[in-house]
């Protein structure tokens, strides 16, 4: 059971500039793996080719909102609020990810297996 949400927009102005045509295609249906809310914004984490990212939710329409029960809630002193699975809180995953180190990318994969 995963959240999946499909792509209805990309927009520069809600993207802040950013360039995420070239990664996101409308119409397409991706799975959300964690969501933060950082200063107000809602972020859904993504994953696109071999790489992890944050976008703004405001491109989406959420099309199964089931929760998997991996998912861990957490309120950070600074007021953000993440439902992410307990491997995204442990110390710099997202950059050994990013660095593509064997051990992170197996414990995701192990989690991407008990969330389907």
């Amino acid at each position: 059971m995963i959240i999946k949400v499909k792509i209805t927009s990309i927009s520069d102005e809600k993207l802040e500039n950013a360039r995420m045509d070239d990664y996101l295609s409308i119409g397409e249906i991706y799975e959300v793996f964690g969501i933060s809310v950082i200063k107000g914004k809602i972020l859904f984490i993504i994953l696109i080719g071999e790489h992890l990212i944050k976008v703004i939710s405001e491109l989406f329409e959420v099309v199964d909102s089931k929760i998997p029960p991996l998912l861990h809630l957490k309120v950070w002193k600074n007021g953000d609020v993440t439902l992410w699975p307990k491997l995204f809180y442990t110390d710099f995953f997202f950059d050994k990810y990013s660095e593509r180190e064997f051990v992170e990318r197996k414990e995701f994969d192990e989690i991407k297996k008990m969330m389907y």
